[in-house]
Formats: structure tokens, sequence, C-alpha cells
């Protein structure tokens, strides 16, 4: 029988839930920037669950379902890339040079992602790539130190880019800043935790480490202080990335993966596959709400901006999965009567 993950799928809403915080948040404000460094933990746990999933295929070398999986992802960011360059326009079109204006676009589509949060699944197709090669070809360990490498490098290009002298290391993370966007939304650092994931699955870890609520605590409060402290002396360029998200995110999955067969929540377990669907949904239309909703009552970001952006985001998203769910049976119906 086929294992269920029903609050993995949870864990994936809530982390959707989190990543609309994100973006919505209030970060000046002393509690806003709390919120906004604890649902930092979220898109990590998002890759790393994609690694979890994605471990058996991987070390089997099944490069037919590898690749099935990463089409699928590539052809929801072209998808989603076509419906904000229709929606937004004026984010990628202007009067002036079109030629120029078009090589930027591509720049973005290939590198970046489209619009702010669709860097994630152009990320997460060339990733796959690389670690599936990387592990086939080099093995697990040396994968993994490379991927702490490239990390190490989105720490100085990110959280910890105060730190860095003027040299050549601090010249060349800002030329790649200005040729492939920020260190945050491309591959460098999104590919430890895909290994986390994979690590994960291949060695059963959620099965061999104990007392993880109290783990989680003390991480977490550690992951917290080093944020405060890098914003108290000003050596942040941004808050994306953290020595601390290294070890605390894999403990909130572990966690989570623990609890599988010890909670039965029955709301969840009835509704898991809507919660799977909302969340990628809501990830992928919360920007354009958020867009119209600051366009046409005029609300800076707050928690209200966040509540109101949420409820808006999830009714469309389970339109959007009630829409997809109908088109499913009717194609399914037909197909049976043929």
């Amino acid at each position: 029988m086929k294992k269920e993950y029903n609050l993995v799928n949870f864990l994936k809403f809530i982390c959707a839930v989190l990543v609309v915080l994100i973006h919505t948040v209030n970060r000046e404000t002393k509690l806003g920037y709390l919120c906004l460094i604890t649902a930092r933990v979220a898109v990590p746990i998002f890759f790393m669950i994609t690694g979890y999933f994605m471990a058996e295929k991987i070390y089997k070398k099944d490069y037919e379902k590898v690749n099935k999986y990463i089409k699928k992802i590539f052809y929801i960011y072209v998808f989603w890339s076509v419906i904000y360059i229709l929606f937004v326009p004026q984010r990628y079109f202007s009067q002036g040079n079109i030629k120029g204006q078009l090589f930027e676009l591509m720049r973005q589509f290939l590198f970046f992602g489209t619009y702010d949060h669709l860097w994630y699944l152009i990320t997460c197709c060339v990733a796959m790539y690389i670690i599936y090669f990387f592990i086939n070809k080099f093995g697990l360990r040396i994968t993994m130190v490379i991927s702490l490498f490239f990390y190490g490098c989105s720490l100085l290009g990110d959280s910890y880019y105060g730190i860095l002298p003027v040299c050549k290391l601090k010249n060349f993370i800002d030329t790649y800043i200005f040729y492939f966007g920020e260190v945050w939304n491309s591959f460098i650092w999104v590919l430890i935790f895909i290994l986390f994931g994979i690590v994960i699955k291949k060695y059963n870890l959620n099965k061999k480490i104990t007392h993880g609520k109290y783990v989680f605590l003390i991480v977490y409060c550690l992951f917290i202080l080093e944020h405060f402290i890098l914003k108290y002396l000003n050596i942040e360029r941004d808050n994306n990335t953290s020595i601390f998200l290294l070890i605390l995110a894999p403990v909130i999955f572990i966690n989570i993966l623990n609890l599988e067969d010890k909670v039965q929540i029955n709301y969840i377990k009835s509704n898991a596959e809507i919660l799977k669907n909302l969340s990628l949904n809501i990830y992928l239309v919360h920007p354009l709400i958020k867009l119209y909703i600051i366009k046409f009552l005029n609300i800076d970001k707050s928690f209200i901006l966040f509540a109101i952006v949420l409820s808006l985001s999830i009714i469309v998203s389970y339109l959007i999965y009630y829409i997809k769910k109908l088109i499913y049976c009717k194609q399914k119906y037909t197909r049976s009567n043929l």
C-alpha cells in the first residue's frame, strides 16, 4: 500500500501561506521582521520535499521519470510566465528599445524568473538536472561539498554581504548579481536543500533523530538571533539565507515526517489532495492578487494586506483546483465512453 503523506501536504500549504507573508508583511517593524525571518524556512522546505520524493528516482538513475517531472515544472513555469506578461505588461514593455526589452525579458526567463516568485520553478528545473548528473557522476559526498560551497557563496551575496572586503570575491559576486540576478533566486543556494531531502530519504534520518522538538526550539532561537544580530550590525544585504537555516529547515521537515504515523487529523487526511494543490496555486497566483489589491485599495505592506491577499489567493486557488478537477473528470468520462 502506498504511504500517504498527509502532514507533508499540510506543511506545503503552511509554507505557501508563509511565502504570502514574506511578500506582504512590513519588514520595518520588529514584529514584521520576526514574521518575515520565520517565514524564510518555507522555500527551503519546498525544495527538500522535492528532493525527498525524487530521491529514489535519482538513485535508480530513472532519467525518464526525473525528466518528466522537470518538464512538468517547466510547462507550469512557461504558462504562468505568459499569464504575468499578459496581466502586467508594463513590467516588461514600455516606450523605447523593444529589442533591449525583449533581451531583458529573455534574460529573466532563463536565469531568475519572469516575475518575482517564478524563479522557484526555473531554479527547480536547473537544480534537479544538476543534482541528477552530479550524484550519478561524482557521488553524493562530492555533490554535497559542491552544494555547500555554492551555499557559502550565496551567504556572502545575501545575509553576510557586509563582511566582504573590497576584493576579487566581492567583485565576482557583484558581477554575478548584475548579470544573473540575486544569488537567492538562482540554483546556487537551493542545491543543498534538495540534497538534504534526498539524504533524509536515503538514510531514513527521520527515524534516527529523536527529541526533534527540543532541537527545533534551540535551533529556531539561534536562527532568529543570527538574523537580528546581522540586522543590528548592518551586515545583511537581504535576509533570504543564513547559517542556521541549513539546520532549521531539515529539522522542521524531519519532525513532520516523524509525526506522519503518530498524528491522525481527519480534516487534513480527508483534504490532503486539496491542500497539496492549493499550496502550488497559492504560490503562483498571490503576487498578481497582491498587485491589484495595492493598486485599487492602496494598502501598504501590513498584516491587513497579508490577510486580504491570502484570503483571495485561497479562493482563487480553490477555483483553479475545482476547474482542473472538472476538466479531468470530463476527459476521463469521455475516454470511458469511446
